[in-house]
């Protein structure tokens, strides 16, 4: 029963805190907003490129506010390749997003749910 199996994470691990709660619920109208964004100007690359290099900044401005720099660094190969193969995955993501959004049956209600599933 799924109502058991909330009740006993919710026993393990506590309510949600608030802040996550508000960063989630962000997260998902930013989401809404940029397909909506990117649905009116018709799928443009430079948007979705734009789009791209300022959620990239944000997310290394994040990145490197909460690092914990008092920490020995170790080995920072796997992060940085990981890092990288993000950011690829997410070059073609935009550049998918922009094609369908370009397309004459590249509607918000087709491609959002589409979009909000895989990226």
């Amino acid at each position: 029963d799924g109502t058991n199996r909330v009740e006993e994470l919710m026993a393990q691990h506590g309510e949600m805190p608030l802040g996550v709660f508000i960063l989630v619920l962000c997260a998902a109208v930013l989401h809404a907003g940029w397909n909506l964004a990117l649905r009116t100007v018709k799928g443009h690359l430079g948007i979705a490129i734009f789009g791209a290099i300022f959620g990239g900044a944000i997310c290394t401005a994040v990145a490197i506010a909460t690092f914990e720099w008092d920490r020995p660094f170790g080995d920072v190969r796997r992060p940085v390749a990981m890092a990288i193969a993000s950011g690829a995955i997410h070059a073609v993501y935009f550049m998918l997003l922009a094609t369908g959004y370009r397309q004459k049956s590249g509607t918000l209600s087709t491609l959002y749910p589409i979009a909000r599933g895989s990226g």
